[in-house]
């Protein structure tokens, strides 16, 4: 049985890591980050600072959302504009 690889070239866009497969987070070794961080499946920004990133975890199926990650500048939205893309 092979072990799963990482590929380390990906950049990864709005990324989190899956609670399910990773509880430690951010504190796992960088092989664990690497294979449970995920992009999010849609991001929603509503014309506010942050934004809400929608994501399901590739590996056990698990969806959450976060909107405490990322700001819409982040995310490339113009905070400056009031109206939401």
């Amino acid at each position: 049985m092979s072990t799963p690889t990482a590929d380390r070239r990906h950049v990864s866009y709005l990324g989190d890591y899956c609670a399910h497969c990773n509880p430690a987070g951010d504190q796992a070794d960088s092989c664990v980050r690497l294979l449970t961080l995920v992009e999010p499946d849609a991001v929603t920004w509503r014309g506010g600072k942050r934004v809400t990133c929608e994501y399901r975890c590739t590996g056990c199926g698990h969806q959450w959302a976060r909107s405490d990650l990322w700001n819409a500048e982040q995310a490339g939205f113009d905070p400056k504009q009031r109206s939401a893309a």
